[in-house]
C-alpha cells in the first residue's frame, strides 16, 4: 500500500481580500524555523494557493494526487469568529520572532456531516496508508510523521521529535469544519495571556497549562472557522513523550485498516 507523502491545506486566492489574507499566513508560515525540511519522514504538511471557492485539505501519494478529506461544509451557515478577534496580519506581527515549531495541524469535522460509518471509513482509509495513532478516550485521532519501515511495522524509535502531527477531530460541539494549527512558541503561559488577553484568546478546558487558542478573522467565516493553539514554552530542555509520540503510540495504539486494530 502506497503511503500518504503529504497532507496539504489549499486556501482560495480569487479575490484581493483572499490574496491579503493569504500573504500574512506566508508571513508567518515562513517564521517558523522548524517545518521538517529535508526530513524523509512522512506525511509532510503543505500549503497551497488556488482559484477554489473554500479552503481544502487533500492527501497525496505517488499513485493518488489530491485526495479530498470530506470537510463538511454546508451543514450550516454561521459567524465563525468571536468578539474582538484579530486579523491574519495581527497575528504574524504579535508572534513575529517567538515561534519555534509547528507540533500539528488538523481538522474539526462536525459529526452533523459524516456519518459513524463515513468517519470509520475515512479513519481506515488514511489508516492503511499512514502511521494513524488513536487519542486515548477521545474522537481525535492523530498521524505521526514515520520513515518508510516505521511505516511497515511500528514506531518504536522515541529519541526524535516527530512534528509536525496531523490531527482529525471528529466534532460533536460545531457545525461547521476547523482548521486548526498548533504553534510552539518560547512565551511564555504569562506572555501569551497579556498578547491575546480575553475575548481575543482563550483556554480549552483541562489543557489551559499547555496552550492558549484564538480564533482569527479569515475571509471564509460564514463557511469555516480557523483556530490556533500557542502551545507556552516547554520548561525542559529534554523531548517529552508528546513530541516524540511516544504517548501517543503507547497510549492510543496504532489504527490498521478496515478494523482500526492495535498493533502488538
Amino acid at each position: 500500500m502506497e503511503r500518504i507523502s503529504e497532507l496539504t491545506f489549499v486556501f482560495p486566492q480569487n479575490t484581493e481580500v483572499e490574496r491579503e489574507w493569504g500573504t500574512h499566513f506566508r508571513n508567518l508560515l515562513e517564521h517558523i524555523p522548524s517545518l521538517r525540511q529535508g526530513s524523509t519522514a512522512l506525511p509532510r504538511i503543505a500549503f497551497r494557493w488556488e482559484n477554489r471557492t473554500f479552503p481544502a485539505v487533500y492527501w497525496s501519494n505517488s499513485e493518488d494526487s489530491d485526495r479530498p478529506i470530506p470537510l463538511g461544509y454546508g451543514v450550516e451557515s454561521f459567524v465563525s469568529v468571536q468578539e474582538g478577534a484579530i486579523s491574519m496580519e495581527q497575528l504574524y506581527k504579535r508572534l513575529e520572532g517567538r515561534l519555534i515549531g509547528m507540533d500539528h495541524a488538523g481538522v474539526n469535522i462536525p459529526t452533523a456531516s459524516i456519518t459513524p460509518s463515513e468517519w470509520t471509513a475515512l479513519l481506515s482509509e488514511l489508516a492503511k496508508r499512514a502511521n494513524l495513532y488513536r487519542y486515548p478516550g477521545e474522537d481525535w485521532p492523530f498521524i505521526l510523521p514515520a520513515e518508510e519501515e516505521e511505516f511497515e511495522t511500528d514506531i518504536t524509535n522515541f529519541s526524535i521529535k516527530r512534528t509536525p502531527k496531523f490531527e482529525l477531530v471528529h466534532d460533536k460541539y460545531t457545525n461547521s469544519p476547523i482548521f486548526q494549527f498548533a504553534l510552539e512558541t518560547d512565551l511564555s503561559r504569562e506572555e501569551s495571556e497579556a498578547l491575546f488577553p480575553d475575548p481575543i484568546g482563550f483556554a480549552i478546558p483541562g489543557l489551559d497549562g499547555i496552550f492558549r487558542s484564538l480564533f482569527i478573522r479569515h475571509p471564509w467565516e460564514r463557511e469555516m472557522a480557523i483556530r490556533f493553539d500557542l502551545y507556552y514554552k516547554p520548561a525542559s530542555l529534554e523531548l517529552s513523550d508528546w513530541e516524540t509520540g511516544e504517548w501517543l503510540v503507547v497510549n492510543g495504539g496504532r489504527m490498521v485498516g478496515d478494523k482500526r486494530e492495535r498493533i502488538g
